[in-house]
């Protein structure tokens, strides 16, 4: 148990100057789960440990395994695109009713969302209030012109809570540099970068200078997705000292596996470089963010939140409690 959560917290000071803003108890706890496992176990091992995002962390590992033994293997990737459009649709329907505040979340419509087949018609019904390629005309047209009428006229969950949220999301964010190349993966980058559905590999999507503009851009995944326009990339490579690293665009950002295996072909190495850790570098764009809102502006706070999406809870820390940390 670290600090109430097991899977850790994001600790959250605003208007405090980076890097004293913000800190995370999520454990790295990835290399001791996994050395010495055998590699075609890791997949599995992975998918289990980070239960949010299993199916992305499952075929990120078998892309890695893959680039690992030289290429050999086969990888199922055809699931991606559905389960990362029913991972925004529970964290629209789980967490941003929380975050953004002031409308309970209807369940029961989300335990309607079809398991399989076209989901057209539950997400005009529930998310658009129109087909999700009118959605779509109108957002790629004029993206902020047209989420703010969205947001007012319709009476969808998703426009009741954007309404609500409007005025506080819409201060500009200072963006740390977007992370959306897998050419990058060469070397790491050492400094902060951020990743979301704006910085996709081949988006459509300039990257928006507020909370609002980012939140809107989930949304318009949705319909991109729903309409099998958008293909999220994925891939690996093998750099000559065999370390590998495989790629996988969910529905958080860009998420990273590095791996390296030894002898009997079991993992020497591995680490996992989540969207999260990206976001909520100390130096990043949600500790910018940070520094320009009021310690008691909790609604800015969390249209942060939702728009860049951790995938820990997080907890506002009050003057006297960072005082003593």
């Amino acid at each position: 148990m670290t600090n109430g959560s097991p899977g850790g917290l994001v600790w959250l000071r605003p208007g405090a100057a980076r890097p004293h803003n913000l800190r995370s108890t999520r454990p790295d706890g990835v290399g001791q789960v996994t050395t010495s496992l055998a590699a075609e176990r890791l997949p599995t091992v992975l998918g289990n440990l980070f239960s949010l995002c299993g199916h992305a962390h499952r075929l990120c590992a078998a892309l890695a395994i893959g680039a690992a033994l030289g290429g050999h293997g086969q990888v199922d990737t055809v699931s991606l695109e559905h389960e990362t459009l029913r991972e925004h649709l529970r964290r629209i329907w789980l967490d941003w009713p929380r975050w953004l505040g002031g409308v309970d979340a209807d369940l029961a419509l989300l335990a309607r969302l079809p398991g399989h087949g076209d989901p057209g018609a539950w997400l005009a019904d529930a998310v658009f209030g129109v087909p999700a390629a009118d959605w779509l005309r109108g957002w790629s047209a004029e993206p902020a012109d047209w989420l703010a009428d969205w947001a007012r006229r319709a009476g969808t969950l998703p426009a009741r809570l954007l309404r609500g949220v409007r005025r506080v999301a819409e201060d500009r964010i200072e963006a740390a540099a977007p992370l959306c190349v897998p050419d990058a993966l060469t070397v790491l980058p050492s400094g902060p970068r951020e990743t979301g559905p704006w910085t996709r590999l081949h988006g459509v999507d300039p990257l928006p200078p507020n909370a609002w503009l980012r939140l809107g851009s989930r949304l318009a995944e949705v319909a991109r997705l729903s309409l099998r326009e958008q293909v999220l990339e994925r891939g690996a490579l093998r750099r000559p000292d065999g370390t590998a690293f495989a790629w996988v665009e969910m529905a958080r950002g860009l998420l990273i596996h590095e791996l390296r295996l030894g002898a009997d072909d079991r993992v020497a190495h591995c680490r996992v470089h989540a969207p999260t850790d990206w976001n909520f570098h100390p130096h990043g764009a949600v500790a910018r963010a940070l520094e320009t809102i009021a310690p008691d502006d909790a609604g800015r706070v969390g249209a942060l939140m939702a728009a860049y999406d951790p995938c820990v809870p997080y907890r506002i820390e009050q003057p006297q409690e960072a005082a003593h940390a």
